[in-house]
């Protein structure tokens, strides 16, 4: 970009010296009308002049760094590659995901467009905002959103695709950026586009899940109030349904197999930046 604005520069100059030169002889040999409208043709002639020659140089660096954006992030697999390169356990049926509640929490969870006019791009630092790959989409045959290309390193929170499920922990949110967990195991992160899904931090998302679930190594109990030291609720159940979220206390309706209400109760959901329950996103 600078020695493309040096050469401009350079144009210029010369320019203005033949016109310099050009002007002093017609200035002696004609009128002021006459002059006056050689002006404007000379000038609008050397702005196309200068404007074409701009553009050819230009347009082989303006392709070569299309085409470099396009073979990063058009698909580059198959649909049955793509799906290979998840571990096993990251596509079966499973209702309850565990979270690993000795690693931080994050701020909450990022749910990105899932159809085939989107891609998922991921950056590598906000600044520059080069795309480093992506995740694309397809339609099967059974009319369900499949991935058709993603990174082998990809292993999101939680993915169930035919039920529109693909979810990302939140680490860190910028103005227009996310910070997303690209791998709920190595821990990796990459950038997106905030504006590529949704955003719901955690009282957000956790209002929208299925059920929750105790974890009994955490020592958390099912509260008539959200306190500490509030009286404990001993109603034999089968799952907890959220139903509000004050704080660090998450209000939950106690319900039996048949979904039949048993009472109410208070059950704290975090703690010094980590989850004390595992979600349920489906039934």
């Amino acid at each position: 970009m600078l020695a493309a604005a040096a050469i401009v520069i350079g144009y210029g100059i010369i320019t203005a010296v033949i016109s310099f030169i050009v002007s002093f002889f017609l200035a002696s040999t004609q009128n002021q009308k006459v002059i006056v409208s050689l002006n404007i043709l000379w000038t609008l002639f050397i702005s196309i002049i200068i404007l074409t020659i701009f553009i050819r140089r230009e347009r082989p660096r303006i392709e070569n760094d299309q085409n470099k954006l396009q073979k990063k992030t058009q698909p580059a697999l198959g649909i049955s590659k793509a799906i290979s390169l998840f571990p096993t356990y990251c596509w079966l049926n499973t209702n309850l995901i565990p979270n690993n509640t000795d690693l931080p929490m994050g701020m909450g969870i990022f749910k990105p467009n899932l159809a085939p006019e989107y891609s998922l791009y991921f950056y590598g630092n906000v600044k520059e905002q080069t795309v480093t790959d992506s995740i694309s989409f397809t339609i099967n045959n059974n009319g369900h959103i499949e991935i058709s290309y993603a990174p082998p390193w990809l292993l999101p929170q939680n993915l169930k695709l035919d039920y529109g499920i693909l979810l990302f922990k939140i680490k860190t949110i910028y103005k227009r950026f996310l910070e997303i967990e690209v791998n709920s195991k190595t821990h990796q992160t990459a950038l997106i586009n905030s504006n590529a899904g949704k955003v719901l931090l955690w009282p957000s998302f956790l209002l929208e899940v299925h059920s929750i679930e105790l974890l009994p190594s955490k020592n958390n109990f099912i509260r008539s109030r959200p306190f500490e030291h509030s009286d404990k609720i001993n109603i034999q159940h089968t799952l907890l349904l959220p139903l509000a979220i004050r704080g660090n206390w998450m209000k939950v309706q106690l319900v039996d197999d048949n979904y039949t209400a048993l009472g109410e109760g208070w059950i704290k959901w975090n703690e010094k930046g980590q989850l004390l329950v595992k979600y349920s996103l489906l039934s």
